[in-house]
């Protein structure tokens, strides 16, 4: 069992030192807008896109240009979210 991925983990791992059972909570964070908005979110808070050069980053924006464009809405929005899985526990009284 991987330490962390699952509520059993953090439980196996915390529980010897005093922490009550993990609580989980999913958070959607919904970040749908035109393209050119997904993709800047996208390069600036959820992938490492800075790593890329100029080449490599060319390409993988007409590749998410192609990949995304049969998704957008009538009104040119393209649907995008994040989940968020939440753990939480204190030290147990």
């Amino acid at each position: 069992m991987l330490i962390g991925r699952t509520a059993e983990g953090f439980d196996e791992f915390l529980g010897p030192a005093g922490f009550e059972p993990v609580a989980w909570e999913q958070i959607v964070v919904d970040f749908g807008a035109p393209p050119e908005r997904v993709w800047v979110t996208s390069c600036e808070t959820l992938y490492p896109a800075s790593t890329l050069d100029d080449t490599q980053l060319a390409e993988l924006r007409a590749e998410f240009a192609g990949a995304t464009r049969g998704l957008l809405t009538a009104d040119g929005i393209l649907p995008a979210a994040v989940r968020l899985d939440i753990a939480r526990t204190r030290l147990a009284e």
